[in-house]
């Protein structure tokens, strides 16, 4: 469990939301729970996840009109992977997501782990005790985040979670809007170059499982060498009006632990039969911290700083392996490219399916 740094959680574009000012929630005589924007003065009910009476960003800002990307999902009963295009529209303050199969295979995103990735887990951070296990589709798509702030260049936002709280992974997007009208469809493959090595390589527009699917799996299938090479040697171009919005920072506000009931239970029985397993091999010291019902032990480096070796979570009784994000700067090291975080217009979008289509989904 030593090192394991979390992805993101985001997954439109991470998208995930801060509120404006200090926020608390609290439950009332109904058991709904409410959320309290001090700056505005406005009641959020929650409803299964549900906010109400989140800011409304009519015709302003990036999200004004739907964004897209393309990524893989595994199916639920096998590692079989499909491609699917996912679509992200705002409406009241929810960010909610559509995803669609573009491959050949057809396979609905509900019978893959699409579902199971957002749900029955537990996060925690200064300000609370978030669980997730609502997460389930409405008329617009699947609820996966609330939206506080919103400009021409950067979102600020937050996780769905079952208590609708606005403090859950608060989290700043800073973005650059690229137009790419005229470039080769192919450029999608261009290497993020401040996020790659010799042996990691990490893109600018494109999400790793977009990559493993139609670049580094390749390599040992004849079929999908041929594939790549075709698409490499394409000509097609992105239309007028085709934008992608790259990120230039992921901020994280608040350190976040996770862990998954019953699923991540640990092998150690105790905090300290944890620490000793790791004192052989790691300097600095453990603390503990309780946030509600749940107590953290996480390690420090020599100088107090939170370092990456994952926490322990003891939870009614019972250890769990966390993981977690430590706030600041997301886009740091080699995992980190912006393509993980990168979406599309929709006639930027357009393009790209259509070409994928063309050279590696053919039926």
């Amino acid at each position: 469990m030593i090192l394991m740094k979390k992805k993101l959680l985001f997954i439109a574009m991470g998208l995930m939301l801060t509120a404006c000012g200090n926020d608390s929630s609290s439950t009332d005589a109904t058991g709904e729970n409410t959320s309290s924007n001090n700056d505005k003065n406005t009641a959020v009910t929650c409803n299964k996840g549900i906010p109400s009476n989140l800011p409304e960003f009519k015709n302003k800002g990036l999200l004004t009109e739907p964004v897209y990307y393309i990524n893989t999902e595994k199916l639920s009963a096998t590692d079989e992977v499909s491609v699917y295009q996912y679509e992200s529209n705002l409406l009241n303050g929810v960010l909610n997501e559509t995803v669609i199969p573009i491959d050949n295979k057809n396979i609905s995103v509900e019978d893959t782990n699409y579902i199971s990735r957002r749900t029955n887990f537990i996060s925690v951070n200064s300000q609370g005790v978030f669980t997730h296990y609502d997460f389930s589709k409405t008329a617009q798509g699947y609820p996966i985040g609330y939206v506080s702030a919103l400009t021409d260049d950067s979102v600020t936002m937050s996780i769905f979670n079952d208590q609708c709280d606005l403090s859950a992974d608060n989290t700043d997007y800073n973005y650059t809007k690229i137009s790419v009208a005229g470039l080769p469809i192919k450029s999608i493959l261009e290497l993020d170059s401040d996020h790659s090595s010799d042996s990691i390589k990490g893109y600018k527009y494109i999400r790793d499982g977009l990559v493993n699917q139609i670049v580094a799996n390749s390599v040992s299938n004849p079929d999908l060498q041929k594939k790549y090479q075709a698409f490499q040697n394409s000509s097609e171009t992105f239309p007028e009006g085709s934008y992608i919005y790259v990120p230039t920072s992921v901020i994280l506000h608040d350190t976040t632990y996770y862990f998954t009931p019953d699923i991540t239970t640990s092998y150690y029985k105790t905090f300290a039969e944890m620490e000793q397993n790791y004192n052989e091999i790691v300097t600095g010291q453990w603390l503990q911290k309780t946030i509600g019902d749940i107590e953290i032990d996480y390690h420090v480096d020599i100088n107090g700083i939170i370092d990456d070796i994952d926490p322990s979570i003891k939870y009614q009784g019972i250890i769990y392996d966390g993981e977690k994000d430590i706030a600041g700067e997301q886009m740091v090291g080699y995992w980190a490219s912006s393509g993980d975080n990168a979406f599309m217009n929709k006639t930027a979008n357009d393009a790209v399916v259509a070409a994928l289509k063309n050279y590696y989904f053919k039926p």
